[in-house]
């Protein structure tokens, strides 16, 4: 506790410090919802020119993806998840509550960030250019990507609860592998999985990985905004089956079929039109067959 305590009155000072030209924008929330605040971050920027921009962040990942965009911020902080909702919140600017607004449904995550910040629709995307170093390079290599032709699957995503089982990804790494891909699990348990290699990098390594890997495959999370925005490799997302009418007020008709409108409102095929992403929703038992049909007999993938 008295080190809990320590933390918090460490970044209440750092705060402080900070002076009032400032426009501190808090996105304790989820990966895709920093990506697209952003994505359109240099239009917030030009529309308060008076003042600087910090990014405050609550995760390590998320600080890897407001990393990549540094050159859009004056300040880029970090403060741990497990203390955040104790620090004096006074001078933070919160979106959350207007990016999901349940008196304003929206059609698309990008459409609601766009809505709450203020900018307009036809404001240009902005992603930086990833240099990858040498030694970066070298890192994927000896992990024995083969490039082009190496699938990395993400089974797990905590926005996204389905039961697929270990097995039904096995059987979907097995038919990769017999159509002559190379097939990683991102995971950091290596008692799962079978014999199958598994990778557990960082968000930048991660774009890196896919980007010569050629091909993703997992369920819809965070990740998957961010490897759309930045890799371009090939993207099989699935959307999850348990949404309930009620469950997302602030998702335009969502009620009329939730799946359905989940996965329009989470749609990366619609984000980023440029890349090749195929998008469905599970089911039980099906799941191996649907990404079968997409790889085909193995040649002349996308």
């Amino acid at each position: 506790m008295q080190d809990e305590e320590l933390r918090i009155a460490r970044f209440n000072r750092k705060i402080k410090k900070i002076d009032s030209s400032y426009i501190i924008v808090t996105m304790p929330q989820g990966l895709g919802d920093i990506l697209f605040f952003c994505i359109f971050s240099k239009e917030y920027r030009r529309l308060h020119p008076q003042n600087k921009l910090a990014l405050l962040v609550t995760k390590r990942h998320f600080l890897n993806l407001a990393e990549l965009y540094r050159d859009c911020f004056d300040k880029i902080l970090y403060v741990d998840a497990d203390i955040f909702s104790k620090i004096d919140s006074s001078r933070l600017t919160f979106y959350y509550h207007l990016i999901y607004d349940e008196k304003n449904p929206q059609v698309h995550l990008a459409d609601a960030v766009r809505n709450a910040i203020g900018v307009g629709n036809n404001v240009n995307p902005y992603y930086p250019v990833i240099y990858v170093s040498a030694k970066e390079k070298r890192r994927i290599q000896k992990l024995g990507v083969q490039r082009g032709r190496t699938v990395l699957i993400s089974p797990e995503a905590v926005s996204c609860s389905i039961d697929a089982s270990e097995e039904d990804w096995l059987n979907i790494a097995d038919m990769l592998e017999k159509k002559g891909f190379r097939v990683f699990f991102n995971c950091g348990n290596n008692l799962m999985y079978g014999t199958y290699p598994k990778v557990f990098l960082s968000l930048r390594e991660t774009l890196i990985f896919t980007h010569y890997a050629g091909y993703f495959i997992g369920f819809r999370s965070g990740l998957c905004d961010v490897i759309s925005a930045f890799s371009d490799c090939r993207q099989i997302i699935v959307y999850p089956n348990n949404k309930r009418r009620g469950e997302f007020p602030a998702v335009k008709d969502f009620d009329i079929n939730p799946n359905v409108k989940y996965m329009e409102y989470c749609s990366l095929k619609r984000a980023f039109p440029d890349r090749i992403i195929t998008e469905f929703i599970y089911e039980k038992g099906r799941m191996a067959a649907a990404i079968e049909r997409e790889f085909g007999n193995g040649e002349n993938i996308g």
